[in-house]
């Protein structure tokens, strides 16, 4: 037990007050005076402090220190607890480091008010093993669990500085110390840690596995219920599973809430209805169930309708939810990756910069504020600024590593510069960690531009095997056929896709560029008019009017478009590239 005003617990209380450096500096004078005993907590508070600093290979050097420590003290105890005879000696010797028992290191006075720099485990007394002995009488704080000598925390916190440093090597070193506790001794914190760790590296089953583990533990933790589902479609889309084994396993997890009597498990219930219909490419009953839920001022059930509205091609509606969402909360980042993307696709650039701005004002360390700078990034250009889009997509990598949208951004710029090898093994990281529609759009166009239709029509199978009533994934397979000059192929496909869904821009629009080739436009014309006008069809309708040679159908078609959104860019320079021709007749 620590005594009151002992240097351990004024280091403590420094670390506790965010005074890191001071911390720091007191424990290495502490370690050149203190005894053998005393050192390894010491080791531990350095660590503790330079990890709070987020230094991490500091402190991932100061925590290896004390675990070789402990090792070594494990080992010595090893070869003098027990004689020849293998009956215990009647006086424990001590260790050859003299090291305190770990409960030195976890007192009352550390448990309260943790800093950042406490593992959320220690927070909560670990299950002690069958065999473990009584609790210490007087009042005394029981030992932490160890793991081959050293305490879990000591574990934790190790695989904490591994993770947060990133290379491969250390990714590695981080499972290996988190599976080395014994899982019946790790915290919750620790198993959602694993399963991230699992999923960085491309192990979807295991990290499914871990995901399920911790639903199982606490069935309203919704950030494992929505990893669960997406690592569980990856883990399944590798062993050759489809839609029907995912729905299959969706149903199951869903009644763990059809028998529960609070109002927790109606509200999940509801709301793993909206996931679900969100991540099987079905976006508008995702945005009915979402509406069922009655929350018209919830800012994560709006994001998510805002979300399936810009799926489904619906600009307008998204945009206006993705502002009100920015009413409500303007300090949330959940979604705004995808509004930048939406404000870049309208045009609206002020708007996006203002919205990378304040994101890398208020929150720098969210993965969708370095999305937003590079969707910013893209869309202007500034001579006095030497990063790139590119650049600031790999910082959202490094603050949210299992965030796949940052790989696909990072892969849609590799193919804008023309790097569609580079960009190709993006995008199978990102699909190596969530796999939906977008994801395998761009792959398959990436091996399309890469001259490589057997890859491409192999993932715009796999695609309509994980969405089956997906149109969007259904005319992937008529763009590679498109692409490969099968046009009878092409054209089924398309059909198809419009028949799941009339309103499917990705297989009307390319079914129209069909009859352009087919020497047709008069079809493609009347397929675009029967549809509501949007920015889309209406530019794809000027495009055609303009191969025809009716270029007053379409500055009229131009100017429609920029009566629906007036920052068009398209719109725009359809317009002045019209004026110019006609001057120049």
């Amino acid at each position: 037990m620590l005594q009151p005003g002992s240097p351990l617990e004024a280091i403590k209380g420094l670390i506790k007050e965010g005074q890191h450096g001071s911390a720091v500096q007191l424990c290495s004078l502490m370690l050149g005076v203190c005894k053998p005993a005393d050192s390894v907590a010491y080791i531990v508070e350095t660590g503790n402090a330079l990890l709070a600093q987020r230094l991490y290979r500091r402190a991932l050097l100061s925590y290896r220190q004390a675990e070789e420590r402990y090792k070594a003290a494990r080992l010595s105890s090893d070869e003098q607890s027990f004689n020849i005879s293998g009956s215990p000696p009647r006086t424990p010797p001590r260790s050859g480091f003299g090291l305190p028992p770990p409960q030195a290191l976890l007192t009352d006075s550390t448990n309260a008010n943790r800093d950042v720099s406490m593992h959320p485990s220690e927070k909560s007394s670990s299950p002690a093993p069958a065999n473990s002995p009584p609790p210490p009488a007087g009042g005394q704080v029981a030992a932490p669990v160890l793991s081959n000598g050293v305490p879990v925390f000591l574990k934790e916190r190790l695989a904490a500085c591994c993770f947060e440093i990133g290379t491969d090597s250390m990714l590695k070193d981080a499972i290996t110390h988190l599976t080395s506790i014994n899982p019946s001794h790790r915290s919750v914190q620790t198993q959602m840690q694993l399963a991230q760790l699992y999923r960085c590296r491309g192990c979807a089953k295991l990290a499914a596995d871990q995901y399920y583990e911790v639903i199982q533990r606490n069935k309203y933790c919704m950030e494992a219920i929505t990893a669960y589902l997406e690592t569980l479609r990856v883990a399944l889309a590798q062993e050759r599973g489809g839609g029907r084994e995912w729905h299959a396993a969706v149903e199951k997890l869903k009644s763990n809430y059809e028998l529960g009597t609070s109002p927790l498990d109606s509200v999940v219930r509801q709301w793993l209805k909206v996931q679900y219909n969100k991540l099987a490419a079905k976006p508008q009953q995702a945005v009915v169930a979402a509406r069922e839920m009655r929350c018209p001022n919830n800012i994560h059930v709006i994001s998510d309708i805002a979300e399936c509205y810009y799926r489904m091609s619906r600009p307008a509606e998204a945009l206006a939810l993705f502002k009100k969402v920015r009413t409500l909360d303007p300090y949330y980042t959940g979604g705004m990756d995808i509004y930048s993307t939406l404000l870049r696709y309208l045009g609206n650039i002020r708007e996006l910069k203002r919205l990378a701005a304040e994101m890398l004002e208020f929150a720098p360390d969210a993965p969708e504020t370095w999305i937003c700078a590079s969707v910013a990034k893209t869309a202007t250009s500034d001579p006095h600024s030497t990063d790139t889009p590119i650049e600031y997509a790999l910082k959202a990598t490094q603050r949210g590593p299992c965030f796949h949208r940052s790989y696909l951004l990072i892969a849609s710029n590799l193919v804008a510069a023309g790097q569609t090898g580079s960009a190709i093994k993006y995008y199978i990281k990102a699909m190596s960690m969530s796999r939906d529609v977008p994801s395998y759009q761009g792959i398959v166009r990436a091996y399309v531009k890469d001259k490589n239709g057997r890859a491409a029509l192999s993932c715009a199978k796999e695609a309509t095997h994980l969405f089956p009533e997906s149109a969007s994934a259904c005319a992937l397979i008529g763009q590679v056929y498109h692409g490969l000059l099968k046009t009878k192929l092409a054209r089924q496909h398309y059909n198809e896709a419009l028949a799941l869904d009339s309103n499917c821009t990705d297989a009307l629009l390319p079914l129209c560029d069909l009859d352009c080739e087919e020497g047709k436009a008069t079809r493609g014309i009347d397929r675009l008019k029967a549809e509501v006008p949007t920015e889309q069809i209406l530019l794809k309708l000027a495009s055609i009017y303009i191969s025809l040679h009716e270029t007053a159908n379409a500055h009229v078609s131009y100017q429609e478009a920029l009566q629906l959104n007036p920052n068009s860019m398209r719109a725009k320079e359809g317009l002045r590239l019209l004026s110019e021709s006609q001057g120049e007749a």
